[in-house]
């Protein structure tokens, strides 16, 4: 009999191929026995360690997946198999099976790290590969639907949660994602197309509603303020990431935030009388996250008052006929930063008149005859 010239270098292969063939006598679909199995990957392996085999199965490959007809007619097997829930199940396990092997795992990275490295065309063309598939919108409707269903999941978010927990724990992982994506951001290109990529995505008024929703609920959760506030505490304690962050920080007309220059404009007469008796209103606690006072402390150490933001933007509310329009709320600077730069404005106003309408009834600072009043009673005690 015959056999095929890919196996050719080994005899002990070539032994094991002429058993099997001999003993084929099963019809298509049906299960092999653990020994053919055996035999099967025995040869596999010893073939897999021929670079002469390896080229011309890579190359035989290359071919087969040249044919349109081929990749037509593989791309409807695999569907028809995804549709399977048996399928996927035991393909799931046998994953989970092989994945669970320290070895392979290593194998796998060092092989993949190799051929990405030593192959830019393959890159070049997984990449166009995948542009092309990601253009259909039915495709990525499917993949938002299922994303969503996954995530739906409680077991799924508490073991990725986990997952990357323990990712970001190990010290050399840090240490190795951030040089990637140092070297990813140094490259011009690179930063030009992702700000091209940006200005798409936000200009999508869905895309931007949604995202809207997410963090305005993120940010109503005393946990996860508390999170962002001791990360940013960390950052600016580190003398090159305040570097960097100073640096990279955009100002002037480049910020979305600038409205031609106003932010340098005067404030009326009576703003600085009304600063203090506004935190006076608000028992001297930030309005959004309830810090006190003493609790405000810069970078340096230095403990300074709260900040009084002006909760419609107007420097001259305080003189302002419309008193609808003189609303103001004391903020720590954590707050007062995060106000000011949001992209949605109009949160935080409707947000903080909500408060002062709900709370306080409507006032947002003791009149000048009450401030005078209280002051005299701090005086007389």
């Amino acid at each position: 009999m015959a056999t095929n010239n890919i196996y050719r270098k080994h005899d002990v292969v070539l032994k094991m191929v002429e058993e099997i063939k001999a003993k084929r006598k099963y019809k298509s679909g049906k299960t092999l026995s653990p020994e053919t199995k055996e035999k099967i990957g025995i040869a596999s392996r010893l073939n897999q360690s021929d670079p002469d085999y390896k080229k011309e199965v890579a190359a035989r490959s290359k071919k087969m997946w040249e044919d349109p007809d081929f990749r037509k007619r593989h791309a409807e097997s695999m569907k028809k198999a995804r549709e399977n829930p048996e399928n996927i199940k035991k393909h799931a396990e046998s994953m989970k099976r092989v994945m669970s092997t320290p070895e392979y795992k290593e194998k796998i990275s060092i092989s993949s790290k190799k051929a990405w490295e030593n192959n830019p065309e393959r890159r070049q063309s997984t990449s166009e590969q995948f542009k092309k598939i990601w253009e259909d919108p039915s495709h990525r409707e499917k993949m938002v639907a299922s994303t969503k269903k996954l995530w739906e999941d409680p077991q799924h978010r508490e073991k990725m949660e986990h997952v990357q927990k323990t990712r970001w724990e190990n010290p050399e992982n840090k240490k190795l994602v951030s040089e990637q994506f140092k070297k990813i951001w140094e490259d011009p290109d690179h930063r030009e197309k992702m700000l091209e990529v940006n200005k798409k995505v936000w200009a999508d008024q869905d895309y931007k509603a949604r995202m809207n929703e997410i963090h305005k609920a993120m940010w109503e959760t005393p946990e996860y303020r508390n999170m962002m506030q001791e990360l940013h505490k960390s950052m600016w304690n580190d003398p090159e990431k305040r570097e960097m962050l100073t640096l990279t920080r955009v100002r002037g007309e480049e910020h979305h935030n600038w409205k031609d220059g106003v932010s340098y404009g005067d404030y009326c007469k009576d703003w600085l009388p009304s600063r203090p008796r506004c935190r006076a209103f608000f028992d001297d606690k930030c309005a959004e996250c309830g810090k006190p006072s003493s609790e405000n402390i810069t970078k340096t150490g230095r403990r300074i008052a709260l900040h009084v933001h002006h909760v419609f933007g107007n420097k001259d509310m305080c003189c302002d006929e419309d008193v609808s329009r003189r609303k103001m709320v004391p903020l720590c600077m954590v707050c007062h930063t995060g106000v000011t730069n949001s992209k949605d404005p109009k949160y935080w106003e409707e947000r903080f008149c909500k408060l002062i309408d709900e709370k306080y009834a409507g006032r947002c600072y003791y009149t000048k005859d009450e401030w005078k009043f209280l002051q005299f009673q701090f005086k007389k005690y």
